[in-house]
């Protein structure tokens, strides 16, 4: 649960999609490992925290600079703005190859799109 010379590896790809205003970015991440809170600890090792993470990332205040709209997307999270879009894994028994897909959830999707619109 944190970066140190004598723990297992991690890799984690990373892809800014979008750069925003206010030093906001959407990211897309591939994962090739499985560790213990490991999208937490790269991004914020790399200075690039998730919003709404209280134990990687500093405390966000939103202030008065931000669109009203974002403000209000923000300060409404009451959880990490982290989601898993696909996961994949071969069935332990079948070794079936298994994919499941989700959409964005609705809070997620209104930060987006104040986002967005800012």
């Amino acid at each position: 649960m944190a970066i140190v010379s004598t723990g297992k590896m991690a890799i984690t790809d990373a892809d800014i999609e979008r750069r925003f205003e206010h030093q906001f970015s959407r990211i897309r991440l591939t994962l090739h490992t499985g560790r213990t809170h490991q999208i937490r600890v790269h991004l914020a090792a790399q200075g690039l925290p998730i919003l709404a993470d209280s134990t990687y990332a500093r405390n966000f205040n939103p202030g008065k600079s931000l669109p009203e709209s974002v403000r209000s997307a923000l300060t409404s999270l009451t959880r990490q703005a982290l989601h898993a879009e696909i996961l994949g894994f071969v069935h332990p028994i079948t070794q079936e190859e298994i994919f499941c897909q989700a959409p964005l959830p609705n809070d997620l999707s209104t930060l987006n799109d104040a986002l967005e619109h800012m």
